[in-house]
């Protein structure tokens, strides 16, 4: 019997209204018939309602105006014309990229909400890494982009089911760690060569220097965090593709003090991007600050790279 049978549609959309979570949502769902069919008749609004909760904040406007700024610079990318993007840069510098809430443009709040259920994936790998009773172990795990509520897995073994969503935190600290990822995304975004040739150099130098001087010193080191872990997520893809390495021997790593995980040193103290790259023994022109470098390329390729090794064998990694 399904208990949500017995609600008018009115409540269940109200259920879902308070959702912060993509994988709380998919969980509800999947359990209940009723709920999933509610979920296909009111889409539109239940989206709807879940951006405007995750924007929810003292730092809304900032939010807005980088999810926003993300999403138009990927669709413009898209196109052969170069000054749509340019416009686009400009519209983000001086914060008036126009608001899809206030001009009820159905189609941008659509894809607003593809780019904050994506990135919240990776808020909430962020989120169960840190708070795991064993980190050294859990950076060893890809996030679980196609399916978070499987927990941290490494070798095709979970050693800690307990998956953090944005629904076990407070309003304040969901904002702003959303935020945070936004911010860094977005920021690297403007940094990138492309946007030099596009905007010039003067302007672009202007454009970073104002996009800076704009962070309080909390702020960068909120963006550092977000750094060290796409750099760590970095480091669990070279794992990845050395998974006959003898530092990572255990075949069953549950998080539990009664079955501690059987590592070797360093990973049984700390996890090391730059470790895990050594690992991969490449050609010598391949350096180790690659490791580090990686992240500044943000969240698009990583999601990519995430995507493929969950699905690919160690060899097709390495080529």
């Amino acid at each position: 019997m399904d208990c949500f049978s017995k609600l008018p549609p009115e409540l269940r959309i109200r259920i879902f209204s308070h959702f912060t979570s993509t994988s709380t949502i998919f969980r509800l769902v999947q359990a209940s018939p009723i709920m999933l069919s509610q979920y296909r008749v009111s889409e539109t609004t239940i989206r709807r309602q879940y951006v405007v909760n995750l924007l929810a904040g003292d730092r809304h406007e900032d939010l807005l105006q980088d999810a926003l700024g993300l999403l138009y610079l990927e669709l413009s990318d898209k196109r052969p014309d170069n000054h749509v993007m340019k416009y686009i840069i400009r519209q983000w510098n001086s914060k008036s990229l126009p608001d899809p809430f206030l001009q009820k443009d159905q189609a941008a709040i659509a894809k607003l909400y593809k780019l904050f259920s994506s990135m919240n994936m990776f808020v909430e790998d962020y989120i169960s890494k840190a708070t795991s009773s064993n980190p050294p172990q859990a950076y060893l795990c890809l996030p679980q982009i196609s399916g978070p509520n499987r927990g941290l897995y490494y070798k095709e073994h979970s050693f800690s089911p307990r998956h953090v969503t944005l629904d076990d935190l407070t309003s304040s600290e969901r904002h702003h760690l959303i935020w945070a990822f936004i911010k860094y995304d977005m920021y690297y975004k403007i940094q990138a060569p492309k946007m030099e040739l596009l905007t010039g150099n003067n302007e672009h130098f202007f454009m970073c220097v104002k996009a800076f001087k704009e962070l309080t010193s909390g702020d960068r080191e909120a963006l550092s965090c977000v750094s060290d872990y796409v750099t760590a997520v970095y480091g669990a893809l070279f794992t990845a593709s050395t998974r006959c390495s003898t530092r990572h021997a255990s075949s069953t790593l549950r998080d539990t003090p009664a079955n501690p995980a059987r590592l070797l040193y360093p990973d049984n103290l700390y996890f090391s991007p730059l470790l895990a790259f050594d690992d991969m023994k490449l050609p010598s022109k391949c350096i180790r600050k690659y490791a580090i470098n990686l992240s500044v390329l943000g969240f698009d390729l990583l999601r990519d790279l995430v995507r493929f090794a969950n699905k690919a064998q160690p060899e097709d990694m390495r080529s």
